[in-house]
């Protein structure tokens, strides 16, 4: 499967990603095929990368985050590309994160993206709004190390 995704054409490419995802779904072997989408963020090709961001919306939304791609997540979300910065902003609104640290990397990255690329502003503040419904639990249980202190 693996040389099929690091094929020269990208339409070969672009319909691995599809068959990986399928493969996901009927399988339940999430964790391997996420690990190959993630690394598929990092095709030169633009199209091919929002193809990976789209499967793993689908695939990553049955998955909790781990944690451990988001440099990943992070290093996408400042792309000049429009259509590559908003998948991956639907790609943040299913993510169930396990570690609030990554949690707040991910929300100082879209608090970024809103000064960097005031156009994503909507978009920011949906993934944000998502975000916050999705993973209530895990800022709940934090919520005193988030707030700033009461003065008596």
């Amino acid at each position: 499967m693996m040389v099929i995704l690091e094929d020269e054409a990208r339409e070969v490419r672009m319909l691995a990603l599809q068959v990986v995802q399928e493969l996901s779904l009927v399988t339940g072997d999430q964790a391997r095929v996420l690990t190959v989408l993630y690394d598929m963020c990092g095709d030169e090709n633009d199209q091919v990368r929002i193809k990976a961001v789209q499967s793993l919306v689908r695939v990553q939304g049955r998955a909790d985050f781990t944690g451990q791609e988001t440099s990943i997540v992070l290093q996408n979300m400042q792309e000049v590309n429009p259509a590559l910065r908003a998948v991956f902003y639907q790609l943040v609104q299913v993510l169930r994160f396990l570690h609030l640290s990554d949690l707040l990397a991910v929300y100082q990255g879209l608090e970024q993206n809103v000064g960097r690329f005031g156009q994503d502003e909507n978009e920011v503040l949906l993934s944000l709004k998502q975000m916050g419904r999705l993973n209530h639990k895990l800022i709940a249980r934090h919520l005193d190390s988030l707030l700033p202190p009461q003065e008596p």
